[in-house]
């Protein structure tokens, strides 16, 4: 019995959110095509955007293990030379970093659900469950994000794990990351186009949000195409509109049986019980008025 209702509570871990990385028309070699670009905000302002869990059962519960999203630092001793091989390239985070925290907005509350302080040095945090990775562009030539001034910049993933989100489903959660910095650099948060990325690119709207530390508190939506419509909070700054690129594991917790489903199946087991008491009964009864002197 246990172990049915086991089987029953939960399913296997998995990819909720898909809104990675392009893989297509990355940087400036392909012109007015270019679908990535990062955002920052100026301190104590940072960038996100949000994502709606699908729905479930009212009894079902969506459990969320894992956020990553991708970065790039906008500092100039960050430069790189876009190639598969970055080992003689010495930059890390915490030259400009000495902090970062994941923000989550749930039922209008924002918080910051994850945080940890740079190891001196390295691009390692304080939090074990804060795994931070430089990585590439899989694609052919355009292997590091290019920034505005032409410049190649490297590029981190950023993954926050072991988070046990609980939430029903049809909840909508808002998310930033932000980096404090110790140098004055800001964190830019990578975003891109819907469009002609190559991946999926889940619930992209054509905007991203803004956030401030201080409280914290939502600040609105932005569409980052100047030739758009703004949104809540402005507009502007690239030729395309953009999302903030998030990745969302995790799985379902399906709901504990109701009371009256419970109470039917100790009832069906109470009735078992007393039908093989019956057959034990009659069966003894029957021996005895059979058994010879």
């Amino acid at each position: 019995m246990m172990i049915f209702l086991l089987a029953i509570m939960f399913q296997p871990p998995g990819r909720i959110i898909d809104r990675g990385l392009p893989v297509l028309n990355i940087n400036d070699q392909v012109g007015l095509a270019r679908v990535n670009v990062t955002w920052d905000g100026d301190p104590p302002e940072f960038s996100g955007d949000h994502f709606t869990l699908p729905e479930l059962d009212p009894d079902d519960r969506w459990v969320i293990t894992t956020i990553t999203t991708w970065m790039s630092p906008g500092a100039t001793a960050a430069e790189t030379d876009n190639d598969l091989d970055f080992s003689d390239e010495p930059y890390v985070l915490s030259n400009d970093f000495q902090s970062l925290s994941l923000y989550l907005e749930i039922d209008g509350v924002l918080a910051v659900k994850s945080s940890g302080s740079f190891l001196p040095g390295t691009d390692l945090t304080s939090n074990q469950e804060i795994s931070i990775q430089r990585v590439q562009y899989v694609h052919a030539t355009e292997h590091d994000y290019q920034g505005r001034s032409g410049q190649y910049l490297p590029l981190y993933e950023v993954k926050f794990t072991g988070l046990d989100i609980h939430v029903p489903g049809n909840t909508m959660i808002k998310f930033g990351v932000d980096g404090t910095s110790n140098t004055g650099e800001n964190w830019y948060n990578h975003s891109s186009n819907k469009d002609g990325g190559g991946v999926p690119a889940d619930q992209s709207d054509d905007l991203y949000m803004y956030f401030e530390n201080l409280g914290p508190s939502f600040l609105g939506t932005w569409n980052s195409d100047r030739n758009g419509p703004p949104g809540t909070y402005g507009g502007g700054g690239a030729r395309i509109s953009t999302d903030i690129n998030v990745i969302v594991d995790g799985y379902v917790q399906l709901g504990v049986p109701t009371l009256s489903t419970t109470s039917l199946i100790v009832f069906v087991f109470g009735l078992m019980m007393l039908g093989i008491c019956f057959v034990k009964a009659r069966a003894n009864e029957l021996w005895k008025t059979q058994k010879p002197n």
